[in-house]
């Protein structure tokens, strides 16, 4: 009787048990600075209530390294890269919000063409009048960056690009499965200059249909090069 009891118990609250899916979170850096700490505290908590989580971290200098290292510690769950619906990206020196995430799931779950969907960094590059952003398009092995101007006409639409940075972004598990192992291995040009991580890794993704887009509502403020007035307030 006890077991029955205990069974129904479980049929009753197994739907409200569940998760509506698996997600690795990829975050390599060299260090981590504690606005980073403060964004994923009040982050990872509100994650976990919805998601099952795999942490991917991974620090070192290398950044070809460290993101294959996080690649690598995804496809790493029950199931492989197929037993995951979503990899987000963070990098360390990035602030991030969990509102953030869920207006990226809401594109993703929304638009099925999107593979990877991310925020664009604010640098001090950007605020100095350099006017250029961390995501472009790229012609004859030449980055083609986009502006400040750009990214602010286009309102709330979604920009596609050939290459964005990793500061933060939601991607599907296919663009790593199709792409295969280790794959943030740099493409190198003609002229013998290699791509960015990030670049190569998207432009060998293309190739198999993929598209990537920009958020243009979405700033990553870089931490590096910014002080905290001019990024996402606390």
């Amino acid at each position: 009787m006890v077991t029955s009891r205990f069974q129904l118990a479980i049929e009753v609250l197994l739907p409200y048990m569940k998760k509506p899916g698996t997600i690795a979170v990829c975050t390599p850096g060299l260090s981590f600075s504690w606005l980073w700490v403060h964004s994923w505290t009040h982050f990872l908590p509100k994650l976990m209530q919805d998601f099952y989580v795999r942490n991917c971290f991974s620090s070192g200098c290398n950044i070809y390294h460290v993101r294959n290292q996080c690649a690598a510690e995804a496809a790493k769950v029950e199931g492989g890269l197929d037993g995951l619906d979503y990899i987000l990206w963070i990098d360390s020196d990035n602030m991030f919000s969990y509102e953030w995430f869920e207006e990226l799931l809401g594109i993703m779950e929304a638009r099925p063409e999107v593979s990877g969907v991310g925020a664009w960094y604010l640098s001090q590059m950007n605020i100095q009048g350099n006017g250029r952003v961390a995501a472009c398009n790229i012609k004859d092995w030449k980055d083609e960056f986009l502006t400040v101007q750009q990214i602010t006409a286009a309102g709330d639409e979604l920009i596609e690009v050939d290459c964005l940075g990793f500061g933060f972004m939601l991607m599907r598990p296919q663009v790593l499965k199709d792409v295969g192992p280790s794959p943030f291995t740099p493409l190198i040009a003609p002229d013998g200059t290699p791509m960015s991580d990030d670049a190569g890794l998207m432009l060998k993704a293309k190739a198999f249909g993929h598209r990537f887009f920009v958020h243009p509502k979405m700033q990553a403020p870089h931490l590096k090069t910014i002080p905290l007035p001019l990024g996402m307030a606390l």
